[in-house]
């Protein structure tokens, strides 16, 4: 296992990560049965992903096992997390060599990562100007200012390569020009932002390790926690299963309808992890090397960023985000949320192979619907190398009328495959 440029290399072969972040099983590891570990693995490739993220702690055995036995590749974090005392540096030493010899001789196990987010950071609830400025300037400085990068990380790689030599270790997670974390639509700004600050600073998007979005869970989880029939509780839902209140309110506002909310939350947060794993996977070694979505599980009851809640049950992100997983995918740069009538869309259209041969001949269209009506289409052929990224062609169209519009691609290759996708938009009066 290599990782140059922060691509991955697997006997010499290139491969792209197409990850998810996972936390623990269950909030009391003596509850976690090897049924449930498996599980949350088969999930994973079930999703069409190969690679997961052990977010912030070392998982139990039968999990190590399941990934080697479904060809899942571990990007395994060191339980190091935010800012500590000089006191660790000893402990994090011992646990680190401890965490390398138990996970050495599992083939899943590809890279190891040192320290998550070696910087202050404060909450939503308790932002401020100053909090916010203090994390910004941790973030960008230089190693040498900050303790936990120049002498924790290299401690614990140091440490884990002692024991294990044969995997490179990643110093840390959350490094704007690294291993980037990018909440756009979460913590900051639209998620279309997204897209425009990686086109202006590609570093950005070298290998993101964590986006999404919060989304209420599945109704019949909800009710343990938010019973039909009851105000929400907000303090409740925000301190005891963390929602994050504020930043929910700012991007799906509550309406007063349970449900509604249910649907609304899930949408967006199906929207947010469609776009952004969509942009990183068309930037494929130009120069994104993979993308780890937050995250696949909640371990206890929780408002969170899960796409499968504590029972087991998949929000609307899960298929969403399957889809955009696949190992070859048809795709358009994102449109707008909103055009107005008259307006002449061009979107680019692509088409991701991730597979290690070529597609041969592949053919593709796309149809643009307004109100259920077709009023444009176009359609093409392409030769689709292994393991690439090519741009073939553009939707591009008049908008003749106001309404619900949707932006529907087909890619069929030789072997009979057909893949498909949509997007969905709204066209305007203009008055």
């Amino acid at each position: 296992m290599e990782l140059r440029k922060w691509q991955v290399y697997l006997n010499g072969e290139r491969v792209f990560m197409r990850g998810i972040n996972y936390v623990p099983t269950d909030a009391y590891p003596a509850r976690a049965s090897e049924k449930g570990l498996r599980t949350n693995v088969s999930l994973v490739r079930e999703a069409n992903m190969n690679a997961l993220r052990v977010h912030a702690h070392v998982s139990e055995e039968a999990f190590y096992r399941a990934c080697d036995e479904l060809g899942i590749l571990v990007f395994q974090d060191f339980p190091l997390q935010w800012t500590h005392r000089r006191s660790v540096l000893g402990p994090a030493v011992v646990q680190a060599k401890e965490m390398a010899r138990d996970l050495r001789n599992h083939p899943s196990v590809g890279i190891y990562l040192a320290h998550d987010e070696p910087f202050f950071v404060v909450p939503p609830e308790k932002w401020s100007y100053l909090a916010l400025a203090r994390t910004a300037a941790e973030v960008l400085s230089p190693r040498w200012v900050l303790w936990q990068r120049r002498v924790l990380g290299p401690a614990v790689i140091r440490a884990i390569h002692e024991v294990d030599d044969s995997r490179p270790v990643i110093e840390a997670a959350g490094h704007p020009f690294t291993t980037n974390h990018l909440y756009f639509g979460w913590y900051y700004g639209q998620f279309r932002d997204l897209e425009r600050l990686v086109r202006l600073i590609p570093g950005f998007s070298r290998l993101p390790t964590e986006y999404g979005a919060q989304a209420l869970p599945d109704p019949a989880s909800l009710q343990e926690i938010w019973p039909v029939g009851q105000a929400p509780d907000w303090n409740t839902l925000s301190e005891n299963y963390r929602l994050q209140a504020g930043r929910m309110e700012h991007y799906v506002p509550w309406e007063g309808e349970r449900l509604a909310y249910v649907r609304d939350t899930q949408a967006y947060q199906a929207e947010v992890l469609k776009h952004a794993t969509e942009l990183f996977r068309r930037l494929k070694y130009s120069p994104t090397g993979g993308t780890f979505a937050f995250m696949l599980n909640d371990p206890a009851p929780a408002i969170s960023w899960s796409i499968v809640d504590w029972r087991g049950r998949p929000k609307a992100a899960y298929a969403v985000l399957a889809s955009a997983m696949e190992p070859v995918l048809i795709c358009a740069e994102y449109p707008e949320e909103s055009y107005v009538v008259g307006e002449e869309i061009s979107l680019p259209l692509f088409v991701v192979n991730d597979l290690p041969r070529a597609l041969g001949q592949a053919g593709w269209n796309w149809e643009l619907y307004v109100e259920g009506e077709r009023v444009d289409h176009g359609a093409g052929e392409m030769q689709v190398p292994a393991d690439s990224v090519v741009g073939i062609g553009r939707a591009r169209a008049r908008l003749p009328a106001p309404g619900r519009a949707a932006l529907l691609l087909k890619l069929s290759v030789e072997r009979a495959t057909e893949v498909a996708n949509s997007y969905e938009f709204f066209v305007g009066s203009g008055r």
